[in-house]
């Protein structure tokens, strides 16, 4: 017996399937990253211009309870100034923090609360301003900010001095109108800030989806190629291996027809016998025409062939034992000619034999001149033995 050879193709060869599709894989994964890292892109920009939006109201309310401070003197108003300035004090502990080296991220992710920012955005806006902080828009972003909380920082100074005026009750005329124009003047100033913090943030938001839709559509372009020149490939792989598969074909039968030998193959488990050309020939049949099965072909033996060829078939299958069988086959007219079949069964991957295929030739001649002799041999002993008597 011996065992199959392993498919050339690619169903059986899981490194050929890897060479195929890794192309496909890496494309996809390719995809995918662009895909992943635009959107966290695009959901850190949403989540600083959401962020801007809390930033600038909150400066414009503490602005307007400032105002209404310094008129009405109500300690209330400033303290409802102190509460929205919380608001910008902790967008301005998170950048403060995130300028450094090492930032204590604890700390940052506290300042974002205290910006009132949404917990789940708090993560992509230190992923966006760590991996970028050097990128062009970004840069611009925080320098803005920074510029807006030089500001705010004036802002407050001047809020202290107006609430100590107020307070003390020492304040020359007009130094506390020259206080609320400071303070509206410098609400004046930072309106431009917020404007360009949100314009630059959105302008980046527009290029990463630009970017985004020609990534996946050269992303696409790329894997069109990958599958046309792969097809094209296999395509050509296909035709080679079979003219190649012909090419043995031809060299195979060339081989039977030059040995004047039938071919036969048998799908163990399977009741159909598969027969060459010859080997209908050489039973008396027409090409196409001879339909047997295991079973029914066993019964076209000499009955005084029968057993034997089929004990020599089982002991093959079990042990492995070779399979080179001489019988008689009633062929097509009905008469019984001499035969010689010799065969071999394959093994599956199980170690078991699947399939088995084997040659048939017509040794006819060869025995009715072996049984000539054989009579010519017993007439001369016979004759040697009467004399001799």
């Amino acid at each position: 017996m011996k065992s199959r050879p392993s498919s050339a193709g690619t169903a059986g060869n899981p490194r050929r399937w890897l060479l195929i599709i890794w192309p496909f894989l890496a494309t996809v994964g390719l995809l995918l990253l662009l895909s992943h890292v635009s959107l966290d892109v695009m959901s850190g920009l949403r989540a600083f211009v959401s962020a801007e939006s809390l930033w600038s109201k909150a400066q414009k309310t503490a602005v307007g309870n400032l105002e209404e401070y310094a008129i009405t003197r109500s300690e209330d108003a400033y303290q409802r100034y102190l509460s929205e300035m919380a608001v910008i004090a902790g967008m301005r502990t998170a950048r403060t923090e995130l300028d450094k080296a090492e930032p204590d991220l604890d700390a940052v992710r506290a300042g974002f609360r205290d910006a009132r920012s949404h917990p789940a955005d708090i993560e992509s806006m230190i992923d966006l301003f760590r991996r970028f902080r050097n990128v062009g828009f970004m840069a611009t972003a925080i320098t803005i900010w920074t510029r807006a909380d030089a500001q705010i920082a004036e802002l407050e100074s001047t809020a202290e001095a107006l609430h100590d005026a107020i307070a003390t009750g020492r304040t020359p005329p007009g130094e506390l109108e020259a206080l609320a124009n400071r303070v509206r003047a410098i609400d004046r100033q930072l309106t431009p800030w917020e404007e360009a913090f949100s314009a630059t943030l959105e302008d980046a938001s527009r290029q990463t989806t630009t970017l985004l839709s020609y990534g996946i559509v050269a992303v696409a372009v790329a894997l069109v190629l990958i599958v046309v020149l792969r097809t094209r490939g296999l395509v050509r792989q296909g035709a080679d291996l079979e003219g190649q598969l012909r090419t043995s074909e031809e060299r195979l039968e060339y081989a039977l027809v030059a040995s004047n030998d039938g071919f036969w193959d048998w799908e163990l488990g399977r009741p159909e016998l598969h027969f060459s050309p010859r080997f209908e020939q050489l039973l008396g049949y027409q090409p196409g025409t001879l339909r047997e099965s295991a079973g029914s072909f066993l019964w076209k033996i000499h009955p005084h062939d029968r057993r034997s060829t089929a004990e020599r078939l089982r002991q093959h299958l079990r042990r492995g034992e070779a399979f080179d069988v001489e019988f008689r086959i009633r062929v097509q007219d009905g008469a019984y000619r001499w035969f010689r079949t010799r065969g071999c069964a394959l093994l599956g991957p199980a170690g078991k034999p699947e399939r088995m295929a084997g040659s048939l030739a017509d040794i006819t001649d060869r025995k009715n001149a072996e049984a000539q002799i054989f009579e010519k041999n017993e007439s001369a002993r016979v004759t040697i033995a009467s004399i001799t008597a």
